[in-house]
């Protein structure tokens, strides 16, 4: 691990759901909003499928880009915890996993990034990973 990624600080939780808000905005605009005006406003089966595929998107998205759309736009990655590198397959889709837990507690689990030092919501906390402001382009090792 390169120093400069050691110091990259967390991102708060305004700027983290700032990102979020963006994504969702984007998910409904280009996928659920047209889902819904194919199927009558009734998906059925299609939206849990939906909502696996995008699960999975995005995770694919944490592990090449570093980021959603939002989180990218606003300056910031998800990384691993302990080494600050980029996500492998197994931990980005792990956190997306994880992030289902934080839904389902009503959004209990992204308040805890509020009081955590290292902002870190619970799904960080189970899949080992940090949310930091990066530079578009990683610093050289």
């Amino acid at each position: 691990m390169s120093v400069a990624l050691a110091e990259l600080p967390t991102a708060p939780f305004g700027i983290r759901i700032t990102a979020v808000l963006f994504d969702v905005f984007l998910a409904f605009a280009f996928l659920y909003g047209p889902l819904m005006q194919v199927t009558g406003g009734h998906p059925g089966h299609w939206q849990t499928a939906l909502h696996l595929l995008v699960l999975l998107a995005v995770a694919m998205m944490w592990r090449s880009r570093g980021g959603t759309p939002g989180k990218l736009l606003l300056g910031i990655r998800v990384v691993d915890a302990q080494t600050r590198e980029p996500l492998g397959a197994g931990r980005a889709l792990g956190r997306g996993l994880a992030c289902i837990l934080s839904l389902l507690s009503l959004g209990l689990g992204y308040l805890w990034l509020v009081f955590d030092p290292r902002h870190q919501a619970l799904h960080d906390k189970l899949a080992g990973t940090l949310v930091v402001y990066a530079p578009r382009k990683p610093p050289a090792a």
